[in-house]
């Protein structure tokens, strides 16, 4: 996961800095506020979202919030940025995060919007400029945090996702899996079946 900056130009964007760690607990944080607001009754779920562009934004040092609105929390799905090797790319911007807490972790959904695919992304990423052009429809990812909003009184998991290799582990309970249908872009929904 990256932070971009856009440059001077229009839709060319750069690297600005690598900001996976800390992110469970950084969307922890953010979700335990809006449950602090919203008191949920102890026991039940508590369903919440954040924008890509809230996240990105409490990412920022104080010198770069003033040009919060040139920033993108980008996810590199084929590790572009951090294996020179690899030359076919595909960057995702961070649209959504919406979350159902309880049971002592977070199952979240990811909506995410591809911004760049390239066949071979050598001259990119040697300039540090690249061009984003954003599809018209979206993407799903499910992850988990291992806490709930209630971590700060249970202690029970870690602010954090799950263990290397089981990241995309996730259960979804009935109450979850309902609120995440209810997020899906409708336009996805009404798609229809996939040509076999």
């Amino acid at each position: 996961m990256y932070l971009f900056k856009q440059t001077d130009t229009k839709g060319i964007f750069e690297p600005v800095r690598k900001v996976q760690r800390g992110l469970g607990p950084r969307i922890w944080d953010l979700m335990a506020a809006q449950a602090r607001e919203k008191k949920p009754p102890d026991g039940e779920g508590f369903p919440w979202e954040i924008t890509g562009a809230e996240l990105a934004h409490s990412l920022l040092g104080e010198a770069e919030k003033s040009q919060h609105d040139r920033y993108k929390l980008v996810a590199d799905v084929l590790d572009v940025l951090g294996n020179p090797k690899r030359v076919y790319a595909q960057l995702y911007e961070v649209v959504q995060i919406s979350g159902y807490s309880s049971w002592n972790w977070t199952p979240m959904m990811w909506k995410l919007r591809l911004m760049l695919e390239l066949e071979d992304c050598t001259d990119a990423r040697s300039q540090k400029r690249w061009e984003f052009d954003p599809a018209d429809d979206f993407v799903y990812e499910f992850l988990r945090l291992q806490a709930d909003h209630n971590w700060e009184t249970t202690r029970k998991g870690i602010k954090g996702f799950g263990m290397i290799g089981s990241l995309n582990g996730v259960l979804l309970f009935p109450e979850a899996l309902r609120y995440f249908i209810s997020k899906i872009d409708k336009e996805t929904l009404r798609a229809g079946p996939v040509a076999a």
